[in-house]
């Protein structure tokens, strides 16, 4: 699956798992230049079921050979539920739903 997220990021896999879930991502803007900037692109996750999803981690970086793009996963626990049926991610003051 590939969804823009807002005019840059772009959710490229939202991968379920038992005990979590992981949002990939590739991003045009390249690294947030100060604290502020990082905290408006941090992703949240919900969904219909109500669950509370806690970000626990993630990466990104910028591969060689690009010199913009910025590839990144972001990890929330816990699972999705068995009676969620979407989830809705947001960044950027931008949300996208996504049927599971």
């Amino acid at each position: 699956m590939i969804k823009p997220l807002g005019p840059y990021p772009t959710v490229v896999s939202i991968e379920l798992y038992t005990a979590h879930v992981v949002v990939r991502f590739v991003d045009d803007r390249g690294f947030p230049t100060d604290s502020e900037e990082f905290a408006k692109r941090q992703l949240v996750l919900t969904d219909d079921s109500g669950t509370t999803y806690q970000s626990t981690g993630g990466s990104s970086y910028v591969p060689d050979g690009m010199t913009v793009a910025l590839l990144g996963d972001a990890l929330f626990t816990p699972g999705t539920s068995p009676v969620t049926e979407s989830l809705r991610l947001g960044a950027d003051e931008a949300q996208i739903d996504v049927a599971i």
